[in-house]
C-alpha cells in the first residue's frame, strides 16, 4: 500500500497511525483498518459482486460487506479465487457454483465498463457515494 500511494500522490502517508483520520472515523463505524495492505486487482471481486447480486441483493449485501471486511481489517488477498470462495460461502451462496463461475469470463464486461464510467466521474475508489446525479 506504501508504494501505491507513492506511486498515485507522489508522498508517503503512514495511515497506520490511531490518530490517523481514517482510522478514527473507523473506529467511530466500529472497523478497525490493518496495515499494511496488498494492493491487489479487484476484478474478480467486483465480478463477484455482480454475481451475487444475481443470486439477490441479500446475498450481494453480503459478499459486499464481507469483501471490505476481509480486505480492510483482515488483510486477505480478495484477488484470490479461493478467499472469493470463502466469501461467497460465508454469504450464503454454493461454494462450487461460484468457482465455476469465477472460471468463466462471465461480468468481466460489465465491470470494465462500470469501472470506465467511474473514472470519468473521477471515481478512484470504494467505496464511494453519489449524492446527487443531475439533479437540481
Amino acid at each position: 500500500l506504501d508504494d501505491y500511494i507513492l506511486r498515485v500522490y507522489g508522498r508517503k502517508m503512514d495511515l497506520s497511525t490511531s490518530d490517523h483520520p481514517l482510522n478514527q472515523a473507523g473506529s467511530k463505524a466500529g472497523i478497525t483498518f490493518a496495515y499494511p495492505r496488498l494492493v491487489v486487482n479487484t476484478m474478480k471481486s467486483h465480478r463477484l459482486v455482480e454475481y451475487a447480486g444475481i443470486q439477490g441483493a441479500d446475498f450481494q449485501d453480503k459478499v459486499i460487506e464481507l469483501l471490505f471486511s476481509r480486505y480492510f481489517e483482515n488483510l486477505e488477498d480478495i484477488s484470490s479465487s479461493d478467499v472469493l470462495i470463502k466469501i461467497a460461502e460465508d454469504a450464503g451462496l454454493n461454494g462450487a457454483q461460484t468457482l465455476e463461475f469465477l472460471k468463466t469470463e462471465q461480468y468481466k464486461s460489465e465491470v470494465a465498463q462500470q469501472y470506465e464510467a467511474a473514472k470519468r466521474m473521477r471515481i478512484s475508489g470504494v467505496p464511494h457515494f453519489i449524492i446527487s446525479k443531475g439533479t437540481k
